[in-house]
């Protein structure tokens, strides 16, 4: 395995993903302690899973298209550039 393959923005999104795991397992434990049944403390946890999802993607491109804006249009190609290679 080439190590050098790994850059910054894997690492990101590595503890990005396990962040909101936590949390959800967290809120998931939370809704177990509070006396709801396994389905539904399940049920909470994927929801809140694909909320976190939704509220990152939809934190990316705000800030993407912010900064799009600030830097005069060359951002997108060149994350697409740095991310891709």
């Amino acid at each position: 395995m080439d190590f050098n393959k790994i850059s910054e923005h894997h690492i990101l999104y590595i503890i990005t993903a396990i962040a909101g795991f936590v949390i959800a397992v967290a809120v998931r434990f939370l809704c177990i302690s509070s006396g709801y049944d396994a389905g539904t403390a399940n049920l909470v946890f994927v929801m809140i899973l694909g909320i976190e999802i939704v509220l990152y993607l939809v934190l990316m491109k705000t800030i993407i298209n912010q900064v799009d804006k600030f830097m005069g249009g060359d951002v997108k190609s060149m994350l697409f550039i740095h991310i891709h290679n």
